[in-house]
């Protein structure tokens, strides 16, 4: 019951995500992302046990994960400025730190879904 919750939440959260990105100017690519995670979870409280869907789906999120890597690299480079105030985001690095974490929280929630899919 309790996990059941966890993933009511995890596909509630990011359905939320994918929602709020439809203005953003790569809008197709985070919709895809956090929509991929509410697959997963919505697949999950179905009962879906197929390991190759949820495998592939990970596989898929964690690849853009390593895409979005190399921001961690370029924000300490930069000085390590703060993302999460509001700011104009004329300052790249603030929009791609920012794109980073949602990665990240993208494929975390993912890997906590595969690891309960079994």
């Amino acid at each position: 019951m309790r996990t059941k919750f966890i993933d009511i939440t995890i596909g509630v959260v990011f359905l939320y995500f994918a929602i709020i990105q439809w203005n953003d100017p790569d809008a197709w690519i985070w919709m895809t992302v956090y929509g991929l995670v509410v697959l997963m979870a919505a697949l999950k409280l179905l009962g879906v046990k197929n390991q190759k869907v949820f495998k592939g789906i990970f596989i898929f999120l964690f690849f853009w994960f390593l895409v979005k890597f190399p921001t961690l690299l370029e924000w300490f480079q930069a000085g390590m400025p703060n993302f999460l105030v509001e700011q104009p985001t004329n300052v790249q690095i603030l929009e791609k730190m920012r794109e980073f974490l949602g990665a990240l929280i993208g494929v975390g929630a993912a890997f906590f879904l595969l690891k309960g899919s079994t």
